[in-house]
């Protein structure tokens, strides 16, 4: 496959630290307190906006809400408590001397990713960087789910579905690859848990076993 789109947040960023934390800090203004940040890593991936309905039966208005809060700590320091997972640079530039074409397909604003994108050094890899507006993260539903986000990369290539792949570790992007006819490599060194990986054509337990089989 030469066409790769990867997911940014627990498959290239290590950024759960950074996330949970804003996420902890916006329910606080609620006065709802989660100590445990582990337990917030579902966070990691999905929309915000449709996650905090989910998880505490907030209403829309609440929603939105939480996640101007979560911005307002993110913004000045969870978006830098991330890191990228090793390997993952050395992946990149391989893939890039090989002659691959390389997209990025995540649920956080586009704002955020190609700042952290710039922040790693790496944006340079991506001939394309899709993901909603910050307006769109607080809309229900929420516009561009991952799968609108895949099928738009894939109108902009233009080239046959089986030269196409999804890299990602939660399960909005396995579904979101296999709604679009493509390849889906789900990552277990991110945040998904096990049973998130069932449609996953392929699932790698680390970046060495993902640079074995894109390589």
């Amino acid at each position: 496959m030469n066409y790769l789109l990867f997911d940014l947040d627990g498959t290239i960023s290590e950024s759960a630290l950074g996330i949970t934390q804003s996420v902890q800090y916006a329910l606080s203004t609620i006065g709802i307190e989660e100590p445990d940040l582990k337990s917030l890593e579902h966070f990691v991936g999905p929309p915000l906006n449709t996650e905090f309905q989910k998880t505490y039966g907030v209403d829309e208005t609440t929603a939105k809400a939480l996640v101007q809060a979560y911005r307002t700590f993110y913004e000045e320091k969870g978006i830098w408590a991330c890191s990228m997972y090793p390997g993952m640079d050395s992946l990149l530039k391989q893939l890039s001397q090989q002659g691959k074409t390389l997209g990025i397909c995540s649920s956080k604003p586009k704002y955020y990713v190609e700042k952290i994108l710039v922040h790693f050094g790496i944006l340079d890899h991506f001939g394309l960087v899709n993901a909603p507006d910050m307006k769109a993260e607080l809309q229900k539903p929420h516009r561009e789910g991952k799968a609108d986000l895949i099928e738009k990369a894939l109108c902009q290539w233009q080239v046959d579905l089986c030269q196409v792949a999804m890299i990602g570790d939660r399960q909005v992007d396995i579904l979101g690859a296999k709604a679009n006819g493509v390849y889906a490599i789900g990552v277990r060194y991110g945040y998904g848990q096990k049973d998130e990986f069932i449609a996953a054509d392929l699932v790698v337990d680390s970046i060495a076993q993902l640079a074995q089989f894109l390589l």
